[in-house]
């Protein structure tokens, strides 16, 4: 193999390697992929890979999924077993051309999707998805026709400074506040652009109103529009955020309701280039909210946004195979933007944590975007204490980090006094009854 490898995803299987045909990939010019897995033990779970080309901005441009590693189920083989994976891998059409994209490996459960763990080979966690390289694109041979792209619907419509907004992928008929939208352009430069423009997306009420909005560059930030080429085809992927507040009038929650999603550009002066277009309509759904005025003092406050009211643990004596439930109730400081994962981890005296649970608050279901200033969210958490766990004391902790670095928020008691990155709790494990 070209690339020797020693990555461990989850318990059972080890990425030994790769080959790759070429650092350089386009549309239109495919690249032979072969990943060598090793079987570590038997199992009985069978999993699925998934190869994905993300850009510097994590934006997805090319996939290729496998049920079966080549088609050989996992529990159907023994230890140090070997499989040889192959892909003829792809960028989405409309790639737009550059450096810095990144081939990304994941192994997930093919029964429920639950994505393993990976492991370096130094042992240090590496999230649940291995950078393989990163590799280049390069524009095709021949520009893509609008008839070969994967459009949800052919808009045809012309915004300005030389481009047309050909179509849109799939749009959702529904989201809830706090969640993205995922919205793909595709451009077509009917000639050379002459100057950098940027798209507006807007989420407009029924009154007209600018809900929520969000700029960006078409494409690439690194590829600006004075850089296509006459004929280039773009494709333009966004995330936009259903934010908790109104853009127009901040100290409003956004509420639920149906809103036209439109789409335009604007130049330098941040003028409007042309007419906009409606891409489609979206219901947007709020949670029902509930408010604190009192200005009591917090047990804690976690980074600038959240301060913990009260927290109730039971039991704090448990054995083995028990459940701990704790219930949370936030206080929203301040709005945020990033996706923050609320942790709850059951820590031995070494520190190591034997049981966790790492998800959005609410189960998922109140992602930090969707909390609004003063709102009181309430969370309740269990942990199931693994049924091997040795009598003894351990320490429940909990706090938030940004899934993308992994960096905790700092903690302060009500006073303002750091409390580390965590707040904590005393457990005790004692024997089961005989």
């Amino acid at each position: 193999m070209d690339a020797p490898l020693q990555v461990r995803f989850g318990d059972d299987v080890a990425l030994m390697g790769y080959d790759l045909t070429t650092p350089t990939l386009a549309t239109d010019q495919p690249a032979a992929l072969t990943l060598y897995w090793r079987v570590l033990h038997p199992t009985t779970t069978d999993y699925s890979v998934a190869v994905h080309l993300v850009d510097a901005w994590g934006r997805l441009y090319g996939q290729e999924d496998h049920q079966h590693p080549n088609g050989y189920p996992i529990s159907l083989l023994q230890t140090d077993e070997f499989i040889r994976d192959t892909y003829t891998f792809t960028p989405f059409a409309g790639t737009p051309p550059g450096e810095h994209y990144t081939l990304l490996v994941t192994l997930y459960e093919a029964g429920t999707g639950r994505q393993v763990d990976v492991w370096g080979s130094s042992g240090q966690w590496r999230g649940t998805a291995y950078p393989l390289t990163e590799l280049t694109v390069v524009r095709p041979e021949t520009f893509p026709t609008p008839e070969t792209l994967p459009l949800a619907q052919r808009l045809d419509a012309d915004l300005g400074a030389g481009l047309r907004l050909v179509g849109t992928g799939d749009l959702p008929a529904s989201v809830e506040v706090g969640n993205e939208v995922l919205v793909t352009l595709f451009w077509q430069a009917q000639a050379t652009p002459t100057a950098d423009v940027r798209v507006r997306l807007q989420l407009v009420d029924a009154s007209g109103a600018v809900a929520a909005q969000l700029e960006a560059p078409p494409g690439r930030a690194d590829l600006p529009t004075s850089h296509w080429l006459s004929g280039e085809v773009i494709r333009d992927g966004h995330s936009f955020l259903i934010p908790a507040a109104r853009f127009d009038v901040p100290s409003r929650p956004l509420e639920s309701g149906p809103y036209l999603l439109r789409a335009g550009l604007f130049d330098a002066a941040r003028e409007p280039l042309g007419a906009s277009v409606i891409l489609g309509e979206l219901a947007v759904i709020a949670p029902e909210r509930r408010f604190d005025s009192s200005g009591r003092a917090p047990l804690a406050r976690f980074g600038d946004f959240a301060a913990l009211l009260e927290a109730e643990l039971a039991p704090e004596v448990v054995t083995p195979g028990q459940t701990l439930v704790l219930t949370l109730s936030w206080r929203a400081e301040a709005p945020v933007q990033e996706n923050y994962t609320l942790f709850v981890h059951l820590l031995n005296e070494a520190g190591t944590p034997i049981a966790q649970r790492d998800t959005a608050p609410g189960a998922g279901r109140r992602p930090t975007p969707s909390w609004f200033t003063a709102e009181v969210i309430t969370d309740t958490c269990s942990l199931a204490i693994p049924a091997e766990t040795p009598p003894g004391r351990y320490t429940l902790k909990i706090g938030f980090y940004d899934p993308d670095t992994y960096a905790r928020l700092p903690v302060t008691d009500g006073t303002g006094q750091a409390m580390g990155d965590g707040m904590m709790w005393a457990i005790e494990v004692i024997s089961p009854s005989p």
